[in-house]
């Protein structure tokens, strides 16, 4: 995940306003969810007559 290394501390663009690397973190873990779901699921809804 790239919320530590995108600080502006760290040489990165830094973060959008409000954010921080811990809400940054939870985005991108729900992104990641999000991603593992529709991989599990969309086989399944596929093979299905």
């Amino acid at each position: 995940m790239c919320a530590v290394f995108i600080s502006a501390g760290l040489g990165g663009m830094g973060y959008a306003e409000g954010m921080n690397a811990g809400s940054q973190l939870g985005a991108q873990v729900i992104g990641l969810l999000a991603m593992a779901a529709w991989t599990a699921l969309a086989p399944w809804v596929c093979s299905e007559p």
